[in-house]
């Protein structure tokens, strides 16, 4: 399972937190353990929320996203007709105030899309299946729409990487894979008013030295967890360790 963390508010999905608090929080030494209890607060909140959702409306919800996933893809099989992958903002420019709804509602997106205002990247990813858009900048992160997005492994990640995450990751719930996404979040520089550096790490880099750099940063900061965070503060370097024998076996 491959997640993603946004840092645009203009995102908004269960499995999606936005990537300027979490820079901050792990900036200030929050923990793997605070990371997770956030993330179950969150869906706890989200499943008390919808409990009271009729039948009927769930049936309509699931309703609309069949006509959407069937829209959507008549979009990208326009897009690619018609050159819309090689100039993405002008072909925006030619869709239906419709047809950018369904890449508003495909991409979770919570504004209506201006294609005047996206950048190459924001508009071409609007034309892939979530999560598998494009860092053609290759700044470590990947613009969809105006939502600015940071996923691990990358996008452009070796295949036996994606293969040892997926590994290490089966059977974990999404909240404990988010958290344990964060391990590897970029470096949040204060001294940037809310920017980070370049997350960029490129096909080549070492996942291995970047995995066992995390796991001594979790094993160090366990030495200061209260109580309530050794569980969670254990799963985290369980699953780094796990990992590290994955990267090794793919």
């Amino acid at each position: 399972m491959i997640s993603s963390v946004t840092a645009s508010s203009g995102v908004a999905s269960t499995s999606e937190i936005s990537g300027q608090t979490s820079a901050s929080n792990v900036s200030t030494g929050a923990s793997f353990a605070q990371a997770l209890a956030a993330a179950d607060n969150s869906v706890s909140a989200s499943a008390e929320k919808n409990s009271g959702q009729s039948a009927n409306s769930v049936d309509g919800s699931s309703d609309q996203a069949n006509s959407d996933s069937a829209a959507f893809e008549q979009i990208m099989a326009k897009a690619s007709a018609q050159g819309g992958y090689n100039d993405p903002q002008a072909f925006l420019k030619t869709l239906s105030s419709s047809e950018l709804e369904v890449l508003q509602h495909t991409h979770n997106l919570a504004d209506p899309i201006n294609p005047d205002g996206l950048s190459k990247e924001g508009a071409l990813n609007l034309l892939y299946p979530l999560g598998q858009g494009k860092d053609i900048d290759h700044d470590g992160y990947v613009m969809v729409g105006l939502a600015k997005t940071w996923q691990f492994p990358p996008v452009d990640a070796p295949e036996s990487v994606k293969q040892a995450w997926t590994k290490t990751t089966a059977g974990m719930s999404p909240n404990a894979v988010m958290a344990l996404e964060m391990s590897f979040l970029p470096v949040y520089d204060p001294k940037t008013n809310g920017s980070t550096t370049n997350a960029y790490l490129g096909p080549d880099a070492d996942y291995a030295a970047l995995a066992k750099k995390a796991l001594e940063g979790a094993q160090f900061s366990s030495k200061y967890d209260q109580a309530w965070q050794h569980e969670t503060r254990a799963e985290e370097i369980s699953g780094l360790e796990s990992f590290i024998a994955d990267l090794g076996n793919t």
